[in-house]
C-alpha cells in the first residue's frame, strides 16, 4: 500500500510566482513535475523589515543582514521606484526564499515594468515592430521561448533584458495615463542600477550583453553619446570575456538564430556609430572588425562596382539583410578612420577619395533596396551619410596644410556635402508628421545626420544666406524636434 501523500503548508516558489494553484505535494508539486522544474517550498514567508530598519540580533526574524547583497539593493531600489509613483505601484507578493536571487530579480523587473503602466507583452510587441527592425540582435524565437517557458524565474540576464526593452520602448505619449506613471530619468536610473548589480554578481550571458547594448542605444538616442560610448565598450569587454567575438566571422548570419554573432556585430556597429559624436576623438575602439570576415566586394579591393551581391532567396530575413548592410557601412567607416591616421597628407587624400567613391556607390545601392522595407535599411543609410560628412569635413579641414592645395578636391568635398545635406532634407521630409509609435522603426542616428546637415548649412555662407535654405533649416529643426521629443532630449 502506497504511503499517503504529504503536503507542504504553503505553495511552492514556482506556483507562487505564476499566481496559480499548487497541490503542495511533497517533495514536488504536480506543476513542477509536469514542467521538470526544481520545486522549492518555504515553510513560512520571511519577515523583511523596511530598508531603514536594522535587526538587533540574529534569530529574531530575518533581517537585511541575512539576505543576499543583491536582494538588499533590489529592495532599496524597489522603494525608490515606488515612491516616484505610489498610486500606480502593484503590491509585491510576500518574499520567497532569500537565496532565490533569480526570482527576486524577476519580481523586481516585473514591478518596474508595471510602474510604467505597461506589461511584458506590450513592450515586446513594440520592440520587435520598432527597434528590432534596424538593430536585430535578439532572436525573436529565443525571446518568445524564454517568455513561454519562463516557469518560475528566468535567468538574471533575461530579466535585465526585459527592463532594457521597457526603457527603450517607453514613450509616455503612447500611454493613456496623464501625467505619465514614471519619468524617463527615474526609469533609466533604475534599469542602469539593476544592470550594474547583476554585472557585479553574475557572469555575462548573451541576454545580459544584449541588455547592455540596448541601454547604450538609449543613451545615444537620449543625447548622451559619451555615456553610450562607455557603455558599449563595456559590452565589448563582456563579449570578449564570454567568447562572443568568436562567433561566425561573417556579416551574413544565416538567420536570426545566430544570436551570438548578431549581438557581436551589433556591438561593432554601435561602437562606430557612437564614436562619431563623442567629445574626445582620440579614444581607441574596443572592438575590431575581423580581417577574415566575409565582407561584400568593394571598389578599392576588387576594382568592381562596389555593390553588394544579391542574397540567395529565402536565406535570411529582411532584418538580417539590414544588419548585413549596417555591418558593411561600419566596415567602410573603419576604413575611413584608419585612413585619417595616415601621416602623409597626399596619400591620405588619395585613399579618402577612393573611399568616397565606395561610400557613394554603396549608398546608392542601399537606398534602392530600402523601398518597401520601412526602417530596415535606415541604419546603414544614416551611418554612410554620417561617414561622408566626416570624410569631407576632414578633407576641407586638412587641405590647407598641403604644400599645393588642390582646389578640385575642395570643390568636390563642398559638392558632396551639399548633396548629402539635400538627401538628409528628403529623409526628414519623409518623416514629417510621423506617428510617435513609428519613430521607433527609425534609428536614433537620424538625429545626428540632421544635426550634421544643419551644421553644414550654418558653416556655408552661400547656403546660410539663401532664403530657400532658411526654409530648409526650419524643416530640419521640426524633424529634429520630433525625434528629440520621442527620446526625451530637451535641447538641440
Amino acid at each position: 500500500m502506497d504511503p499517503p501523500e504529504q503536503h507542504a503548508p504553503l505553495v511552492c516558489v514556482n506556483c507562487k510566482a505564476r499566481k496559480k494553484k499548487c497541490n503542495k505535494v511533497l517533495p514536488s508539486c504536480g506543476y513542477c513535475i509536469q514542467k521538470a522544474l526544481d520545486c522549492r517550498y518555504v515553510s513560512h514567508p520571511p519577515k523583511v523589515p523596511s530598508p531603514g530598519h536594522t535587526t538587533a540580533s540574529p534569530g529574531k526574524g530575518v533581517g537585511l543582514e541575512c539576505i543576499h547583497p543583491l536582494t538588499r539593493s533590489s529592495f532599496l531600489l524597489m522603494d525608490s521606484v515606488s515612491s516616484s509613483s505610489p498610486s500606480e505601484v502593484v503590491p509585491l507578493e510576500p518574499l520567497m526564499d532569500p537565496t532565490a536571487i533569480d526570482m527576486t530579480l524577476y519580481l523586481q523587473a516585473r514591478r518596474v515594468i508595471q510602474t510604467t503602466g505597461q506589461f511584458v507583452d506590450d513592450i515586446s510587441v513594440r520592440y520587435f515592430q520598432g527597434i528590432h527592425r534596424h538593430l536585430p540582435i535578439i532572436s525573436r524565437k529565443h525571446f518568445h521561448d524564454q517568455l513561454i517557458h519562463i516557469g518560475a524565474s528566468p535567468p538574471p540576464g533575461f530579466s535585465i533584458l526585459l527592463l532594457s526593452i521597457c526603457l527603450l520602448t517607453y514613450h509616455p505619449k503612447l500611454l493613456p495615463q496623464t501625467p505619465p506613471p514614471v519619468g524617463r530619468e527615474p526609469l533609466y536610473l533604475s534599469v542602469k542600477s539593476l544592470f550594474a548589480q547583476v554585472q557585479a554578481f553574475f557572469p555575462p550571458s548573451v541576454d545580459f550583453i544584449q541588455a547592455g547594448v540596448l541601454l547604450a542605444l538609449y543613451e545615444y538616442a537620449n543625447g548622451r553619446p559619451d555615456d553610450a560610448f562607455l557603455s558599449i565598450a563595456g559590452c565589448a569587454r563582456m563579449g570578449y570575456a564570454s567568447g562572443l567575438h568568436r562567433g561566425r566571422p561573417t556579416v551574413f548570419p544565416a538567420s536570426d538564430d545566430d544570436e551570438a554573432a548578431n549581438t557581436w556585430w551589433g556591438i561593432v556597429i554601435c561602437e562606430r556609430l557612437f564614436f562619431y559624436e563623442i567629445s574626445t576623438k582620440d579614444q581607441p575602439l574596443a572592438t575590431a572588425i575581423p580581417s577574415h570576415a566575409q565582407l561584400p566586394t568593394t571598389t578599392e579591393h576588387n576594382g568592381q562596382d562596389g555593390t553588394i551581391p544579391p542574397l540567395p532567396a529565402g536565406s535570411t530575413s529582411i532584418e538580417m539583410t539590414g544588419l548585413q548592410h549596417s555591418a558593411h557601412a561600419a566596415w567602410l567607416l573603419d576604413q575611413v578612420l584608419e585612413t585619417i591616421k595616415y601621416p602623409e597628407l597626399n596619400a591620405r587624400f588619395f585613399h579618402l577619395n577612393k573611399l568616397d567613391t565606395s561610400l557613394q556607390s554603396f549608398l546608392v545601392v542601399v537606398m534602392e533596396r530600402c523601398k518597401g522595407a520601412w526602417g530596415v535599411f535606415c541604419g546603414a543609410i544614416a551611418t554612410t551619410i554620417r561617414t561622408l560628412f566626416m570624410l569631407h569635413w576632414h578633407i576641407l579641414g586638412q587641405s590647407s596644410k598641403l604644400n599645393n592645395p588642390i582646389d578640385e578636391w575642395r570643390k568636390k568635398s563642398h559638392d558632396a556635402l551639399d548633396t548629402v545635406t539635400k538627401m538628409v532634407v528628403d529623409i526628414a521630409d519623409s518623416h514629417e508628421n510621423m506617428a510617435p509609435h513609428l519613430i521607433d522603426s527609425l534609428p536614433p542616428s537620424c538625429v545626428y545626420i540632421i544635426q550634421a546637415a544643419l551644421k553644414h548649412i550654418n558653416d556655408s555662407p552661400g547656403l546660410n544666406n539663401n532664403l530657400g535654405f532658411q526654409e530648409i533649416v526650419k524643416r530640419l529643426k521640426l524633424s529634429l524636434n520630433q525625434f528629440n521629443h520621442r527620446w526625451g532630449v530637451n535641447h538641440l
